[in-house]
Parts: C-alpha cells; sequence; structure tokens
C-alpha cells in the first residue's frame, strides 16, 4: 500500500509540474521508511482536515529542509493538497488547482443524469500538463468524452482549433499506440517534431526513411515503444510498397485507436488520385477494427456521410462547429489569370505584411512556376513549395525556414494547396489564392491556415470563371473516380459561390458548410469546461467581404489604404 501511494503521489506532483515539491533524495535510505511511518501514524488521512483519498495525500517536513535536513517520521506529517497549500505560498496555486479539479469532475460524475461521462478518468488536468496545454479549448471536450465513452467519432472543428488535442488525450490515457493516417509527409513530421518537442515517444514511416531506420522503428512498435505512429495509408498499398515484410508487420499490428487526419480527403482524394483512400474501411478490417476518429475542419452534411461510409462506420457520431473565422477577411477579385495586374496586387498586399507570414496557394506546378517567374521579374523572388519535387531535404529545409524552425527563415512561400494543410503557424496574415480550388472544403482548409493567433487576417480569391473551371474539369477527367459526379459539382458549387458578387461571400460558404446545430450542454458538461476549458478570443475583423465592404477593399487592392494596420 505505502509503495502504491508513494508512486501515484509523486507521479501525480510531477504531472501537475510541481517539481521537487516535498520529493525526497532517493539515495537518502532514511527517507522511504519514515515516509511509511508518518503515513501509517496518520492512519493514511490528513492530520488537518482528515480527508483520505490517497491521490490527494503529500507527506509535509514540518521543519523545513532548507533549515535542518530531518527526514525522521517525527518531523513529517501527513496533509492533503489543501491543506499542503497553505503552507507553501510559492505552490499553492498548483496545488489547489489539481485539488479544484479532481472535486470538479466527482461533481460532474454526481451530476451526470444522462450518461455523458465515460467510466474512465475524465481528470484531464496533468494529461494537459503533458501536452503543454493550461486548459482545453471550447469545443474539445465533447470530442473527447465521446471518444472515451467508446465511439467512432466524426470531429468537424475549425482550422486552427486544436483537432490533433482531441485525439491525443485519448491515446495517452490508454495502453497502446495510436495510428495516425495522415495525407502529406510534411504534416507527419511537423506532428512528430511537436510530440517530440513536448518528450512524447512518437515516430513516423515514409519512403523518405531508409530501409534500415524503417525496419528499427517497426522494431519499437512491436515493443510497445511508441504512443503515436504516423503514415500515409499508401504503406498498406502491396503495389506501392514493394518490402512485404512491412506490409506483414503492419498486418499483425493492433492500435487502440485508428486515426484520420484531415478526413475531407477521403472522398476527395479517393477520387483515383490516391485510390487507397477509397480503402480505409478494409484496412481497419486489418488492424482489427480499431475505435475510428476522424477529424477534419470542413465538411458538409453530404460529405460528413459520405466520410463515415467509406471508413465503415456509418453510425459514428459527428460532432461539428460552425467553421466561420470571424477574424479573417474575405475578398475575392474577378481578373483573368493573364493580367499582369494580379502581380502588382499581391505586391502591394506583401508590402503591408510587416510582421507575419504569407502563402500564395496555385493549383498546378506548371501555374506555381509562372507565378514565381512573374513576381522574380518585378523584384519579389519566392521559394516554390510543391510535392513534385523529389528532394526530401530540400522540402523539409523549406517547410523548417518557413516554420521558423531553420535559419534563414522566410515570410512568403508559393506552394500548391496540400502544403498548407494542418501546419499550426499563428502568424500568417495573408492567404492568396491564384483560383478557387475543388471545393468549398477545399477553400476553407486553405485560408484557414490564416489568422490562427486569433488575430486580424486577410484572404485573397482571384477568380477567373472560364479558366477556373476549364482546368479543375480537365484534371478530374484525366484521373476518374467513383467520386468524379461528385466532384464536378463541387467544383460547380464553389465556381457559383466565388463568382456570385452580389452575396456576401462568408454567409456563402459558411451556409453551405453548416451542419447540425449544438444541443444544450449539460450541468455535468460545463463543470468540466469551467475548470478544464477556455474560450479563445477572436479579434474580429473590421471588414467581412468584399460584397459587404466594396469600397474598402477596392481601396485596399489599389494601395490607397492598409488592412494590416496592427501587424
Amino acid at each position: 500500500m505505502h509503495r502504491n501511494l508513494h508512486s501515484s503521489v509523486e507521479t501525480r506532483q510531477k504531472l501537475a509540474g510541481v517539481t521537487d515539491l516535498e520529493n525526497k533524495n532517493s539515495s537518502d535510505d532514511q527517507w522511504p521508511s519514515a515516509r511509511h511511518a508518518a503515513l501509517v501514524r496518520d492512519g493514511y488521512h490528513c492530520a488537518k482536515c482528515r480527508a483520505g483519498n490517497l491521490s490527494e495525500l503529500d507527506v509535509h517536513h514540518r521543519m523545513p529542509r532548507s533549515i535542518q535536513i530531518d527526514h525522521s517520521a517525527a518531523n513529517l506529517i501527513t496533509l492533503c493538497d489543501g491543506c499542503h497549500a497553505a503552507l507553501h505560498l510559492n505552490l499553492q496555486v498548483g496545488l489547489a488547482r489539481r485539488m479544484i479539479e479532481r472535486w470538479a469532475v466527482r461533481l460532474a460524475r454526481v451530476l451526470d443524469f444522462y450518461h455523458e461521462l465515460p467510466a474512465s478518468n475524465v481528470d484531464f488536468g496533468p494529461l494537459l500538463q503533458i501536452l503543454g496545454k493550461q486548459k482545453l479549448r471550447e469545443g474539445q471536450l465533447p470530442i473527447i468524452l465521446a471518444i472515451m465513452a467508446g465511439k467512432d467519432v466524426l470531429a468537424v472543428r475549425p482550422t486552427g482549433s486544436g483537432k490533433s488535442l482531441c485525439f491525443q488525450v485519448p491515446v495517452l490515457i490508454r495502453p497502446g499506440t495510436g495510428l495516425v493516417l495522415e495525407p502529406l509527409k510534411a504534416l507527419m513530421k511537423d506532428q512528430v517534431q511537436s510530440l517530440h518537442d513536448l518528450q512524447i515517444p512518437a515516430t513516423f514511416i515514409s519512403s523518405d526513411v531508409p530501409p534500415l531506420e524503417r525496419k528499427h522503428r517497426y522494431d519499437m512498435l512491436e515493443q510497445d515503444t511508441w504512443k503515436f505512429l504516423y503514415m500515409a495509408p499508401e504503406r498498406f498499398d502491396r503495389s506501392i510498397v514493394k518490402d512485404h515484410t512491412e506490409y506483414d508487420r503492419l498486418s499483425c499490428f493492433r492500435p487502440n485507436y485508428l486515426v484520420i487526419d484531415e478526413a475531407h480527403v477521403v472522398p476527395q482524394y479517393g477520387n483515383g488520385f490516391r485510390p487507397i483512400y477509397s480503402q480505409l474501411g478494409p484496412i481497419r478490417q486489418l488492424l482489427g477494427w480499431p475505435q475510428v476518429l476522424a477529424f477534419t475542419a470542413t465538411a458538409s452534411a453530404d460529405m460528413q456521410r459520405r466520410i463515415c461510409e467509406s471508413l465503415g462506420s456509418p453510425d459514428a457520431e459527428v460532432v461539428t462547429e460552425n467553421p466561420d473565422r470571424p477574424n479573417i477577411a474575405l475578398v475575392r477579385l474577378p481578373m483573368a489569370k493573364q493580367d499582369q495586374r494580379r502581380f502588382e496586387v499581391i505586391m502591394r498586399l506583401l508590402s503591408q505584411v510587416r510582421q507575419g507570414r504569407t502563402i500564395i496557394f496555385v493549383p498546378t506546378v506548371k501555374e506555381g512556376e509562372q507565378v514565381q517567374a512573374g513576381l522574380a521579374k518585378r523584384g519579389i523572388h519566392l521559394e516554390f513549395f510543391h510535392s513534385e519535387a523529389n528532394n526530401a531535404t530540400w522540402r523539409d529545409n523549406l517547410q523548417g525556414r518557413f516554420t521558423g524552425r531553420l535559419l534563414p527563415a522566410i515570410n512568403t512561400v508559393i506552394a500548391t494547396g496540400a502544403f498548407g494543410m494542418g501546419l499550426d503557424i499563428p502568424d500568417i496574415r495573408l492567404v492568396v489564392h491564384w483560383q478557387h480550388p475543388f471545393s468549398v472544403e477545399e477553400y476553407l482548409q486553405g485560408f484557414g491556415r490564416a489568422g490562427r493567433d486569433g488575430k486580424r487576417a486577410l484572404a485573397l480569391l482571384f477568380t477567373d470563371q472560364r479558366g477556373d473551371l476549364g482546368l479543375l474539369n480537365y484534371m478530374v477527367d484525366k484521373e476518374p473516380g467513383p467520386y468524379s459526379a461528385i466532384r464536378y459539382m463541387d467544383i460547380a458549387t464553389i465556381s457559383r459561390i466565388a463568382n456570385a458578387r452580389q452575396l456576401c461571400f462568408r454567409r456563402e460558404l459558411i451556409g453551405h458548410l453548416v451542419g447540425t446545430k449544438a444541443h444544450k450542454k449539460s450541468w455535468s458538461i460545463r463543470i468540466l469546461e469551467w475548470v478544464f476549458g477556455e474560450r479563445v478570443r477572436v479579434e474580429r475583423a473590421n471588414v467581412c467581404c468584399d460584397r459587404c465592404a466594396p469600397a474598402f477593399f477596392a481601396q485596399l487592392l489599389e494601395g490607397s489604404v492598409t488592412y494590416f494596420t496592427n501587424n
């Protein structure tokens, strides 16, 4: 009993970030026996208030160690967190906070009349400390609770709202490994780097990893070394991964969760561009039917249904949130692709972004090179990131420089649409689309890279209705698939919205995507959100879109006014 209590208290203190709080030098042989004697003497209860919950008990020195090093039981007293906090003014907030969190969890369970809380632990305080967070963001808690209740979940949350944390918490709570399927190498490397910074064991498998290194990573996977394993779903395709030993090892893998990040690509990429995305249901079956968790920032009701059916979970719980990003101003500019004034507009806007970063999205490598050359003629030399660049080191270096991880840093980059997917960079102030992408969902994914710090940002969309439609329809024609008819409809929808200048751009975009309304929260959920959650302050843009403020945007694009006054 003593050993378990000693372990749980020290572990809890470490997770709560209370460093060296009454923990003794492990080399001192007197401390364990003296501590045990004090606990037995006090009957495993707080000597002051008589609280007896083992997870809340600390052993305190009556005479401080700074005065006298005395580990004898006579100098020790058993206290609960609350009473202990009163004696440590420099640590009382940390100790009292943990006590408040535990009592809030107990009260929430008492008031859980609708059985919304899972039987497993919902005391998230220590886990948030591990993940480097103080609080959960608004809307994360219902998703985490649904996952912990054993449900398959599709979560639709705005870009920059912390979707990764929603699956990281359940994976860390349960034993085993979470398998995360990512569409891009750059994205999985970014996620693994973030987990490494938090000292959480995670790795990825991709074609960029040398064969011997891949073998070692699989060896460690079979030894339950990793909490998170990231890979693209193509690792399950025998026609792509020639090493069948790798497929055999994956076939024996039994993850506790199968996470589909950027789930909107399931019906989009499964169209033929990456057909493996239409086979995620069989992959899940191969892995032993783990609980499936899908996350995306944008999905209409029809796309939600297609995602769930493709994953073999048509009855998955769908948790949606309004995708609006009120801190991002939206402006459409009808202008032919051959019109050289496009470059002048971009140059004027770039000159206004004195702090923060910019992404210029292009639809193809060919058009990206044309944009790069057009700006270079005007003295602006930008790097162009695209997946056809075969040099993995160059791609990693460019991504690292744009995120600020590597030097020399760059603040502006031209990129194909996949580059920005999932990148969590807080201070992107400007996003330019050379043309609209395949769907409303993809467009929101793109400009949603901006303003993740809650401050004002701007999204500029160039439109050329005939040219945009011709290119996108041609690209679908080249790679037909089971979703081709839907892809044509998606293209027509975003084209209609992008060119309906007489309608509010924001209202049309959000109206296409908003799903079911949120239910009224129970008292148990409100209590947990009060103690573990927080609302993120978002600075609203001072203008909505080109329809709502036409004069302002006309002056902005001409360079006579500036939008980025506070950057």
